[in-house]
């Protein structure tokens, strides 16, 4: 093991720990098992913008001269801001090595980015979604995630917080058909009750008029009789 990477791991092992120790709102993160130098990290979208509710998962890919040189940063859970599993163009990262800070920890990158994905400025990875479009990556985020069995093996309390989510929503879907079945029943049943309503009126009316006929037709050929009688007389 050469003395830069041997670096490196030695700071990536101080910096997870500290993560564990002091948490960063709104961010979490977990190296590989298999590999040190590659991180994954979740962000849980900042309330009052477009990715609130949402849960977005990426990956840090440190190079064995960190921390003297910056990582690459990717997202890989569909969001509406970034490109997902490509390079993100950030002053953070391995994009703009000349304005990196061996100084700057993951908790500073991971809230450079944050603070970059609530941002709308351009920059190479990012794309153009409207407002929409971004609430609705955010509310498929949780169901896309789960599906990554890495994400599923590093965030278990994440992936468990998802579920119960996910069957929350399953359970007020079921209700709501529900009740728009029982509607929709109740709504039939009364256009039958009005049609045969209907009917009845209409049978009812058509037996008046049979009636009428009748006894107008009576009353003629009585005239009639009447009056040949008085003529024969």
């Amino acid at each position: 093991m050469s003395m830069k990477s041997n670096s490196a791991f030695q700071r990536l092992q101080a910096e997870y720990r500290r993560l564990a120790k002091d948490p960063v709102p709104y961010l979490t993160a977990q190296p590989l098992s298999s590999n040190l130098l590659e991180w994954r990290y979740v962000v849980r979208g900042p309330s009052e913008t477009p990715y609130e509710g949402g849960i977005y998962q990426g990956k840090i890919v440190f190079p064995v001269e960190y921390p003297y040189k910056p990582p690459s940063i990717y997202i890989l859970t569909p969001n509406g801001r970034f490109k997902t599993n490509t390079s993100l163009c950030l002053t953070i990262t391995s994009f703009h090595p000349d304005s990196w800070n061996p100084s700057w920890s993951i908790s500073s990158i991971l809230n450079g980015f944050l603070s970059f994905m609530c941002d709308t400025s351009a920059t190479f990875g990012s794309i153009d979604t409207t407002y929409a479009q971004k609430r609705k990556f955010a509310y498929d985020s949780l169901a896309y995630n789960i599906q990554d069995s890495i994400f599923c093996e590093l965030f278990p309390d994440i992936t468990d917080e998802i579920k119960k989510i996910l069957e929350e929503r399953t359970a007020k879907l079921s209700t709501l058909n529900s009740i728009n079945n029982d509607q929709e029943q109740s709504e039939s049943s009364s256009s039958l009750n009005s049609g045969s309503t209907s009917t009845s009126w209409l049978n009812s009316l058509i037996g008046n008029l049979m009636i009428l006929v009748f006894l107008a037709v009576f009353a003629i050929i009585v005239r009639f009789i009447l009056n040949s009688t008085a003529e024969i007389q």
